[in-house]
C-alpha cells in the first residue's frame, strides 16, 4: 500500500484534490503517447485508482457517522446522541 503512494509522491494525510493534481502531472510526464514508459504509466494509473479508492471510502464512512448522529437527534433531540447517558 505505501508502494502507491510513493509512486505518486504524495504522504497518506494528502488531501484527494492534491493527490489528483499529482496524478495529472506524472501521468502527462509518463503517458505512452508523449514517449513515456507503458509500465510506468500503468503502475501510476493504478496507484492513483487505490489511493482514490481509500480517499472516497473514508469520506463514505464520515458521512455514514454524521447521518447516525443526525437521525438520533432528529428522533430523540439534541439532548440525547447516539451515546449520551440519561440520569
Amino acid at each position: 500500500m505505501q508502494r502507491y503512494y510513493d509512486i505518486l509522491d504524495v504522504s497518506t494525510h494528502t488531501s484527494q484534490e492534491e493527490v489528483k493534481v499529482k496524478f495529472r502531472k506524472l501521468s502527462m510526464q509518463h503517458h505512452p503517447d508523449r514517449g513515456g514508459d507503458p509500465k510506468t504509466f500503468n503502475d501510476i494509473l493504478e496507484a492513483y485508482r487505490f489511493i482514490s479508492n481509500i480517499n472516497k471510502n473514508t469520506s463514505k464512512r464520515i458521512t455514514n457517522n454524521n447521518s447516525v448522529d443526525e437521525f438520533f437527534k432528529s428522533m430523540f433531540g439534541s439532548k440525547y446522541g447516539p451515546y449520551s447517558r440519561r440520569n
